[in-house]
């Protein structure tokens, strides 16, 4: 979910993906009367539904509505809802760190960032190498930069 949120918040780029209160608005409208929904039967209809030419609203639209939903209607559930772990010390927390150093600099070699945020330089480079794989950042060498 993160690195998909961020593609579609930060990059303005039309991405699918799926959120408790975006889960809500699909599973009150297609699946209603359905005992268990999963992700899987929800991803395809937000794929169909996706405005590509608003993303951001489009997404917004959903987390509002989704909301609204799950005030009104306590019994919207999904098989695939679990509460989201902790953030404080997670990986999400240190890709979000990651990505925040660097916006602030141009680049930064993989043992600066390390010895920054104080993490060991193997976790350092586990963390990198899915950033990369998501397309959010270039390695070359020890470097890195925002792509």
């Amino acid at each position: 979910y993160t690195a998909s949120a961020v593609a579609v918040f930060a990059f303005n780029k039309p991405t699918v993906f799926i959120e408790t209160n975006i889960r809500a608005v699909f599973t009150y409208f297609f699946f209603k009367e359905r005992e268990n929904t999963t992700d899987r039967d929800i991803l395809p209809l937000v794929e169909i539904t996706l405005d590509r030419t608003n993303i951001k609203e489009w997404y917004y639209a959903l987390f509002d509505y989704g909301a609204m939903i799950k005030r009104q209607c306590k019994q919207i559930t999904s098989t695939m809802h679990r509460a989201q772990s902790t953030f404080k010390g997670s990986n999400r927390e240190k890709r979000g760190n990651i990505i925040r150093l660097l916006l602030l600099r141009e680049s930064i070699t993989q043992h600066e960032l390390a010895h920054t945020l104080s993490l060991k330089r193997e976790h350092v480079r586990q963390l990198l190498t899915q950033l990369h794989d998501e397309g959010f950042i270039e390695i070359r060498g020890n470097v890195i930069r925002i792509k």
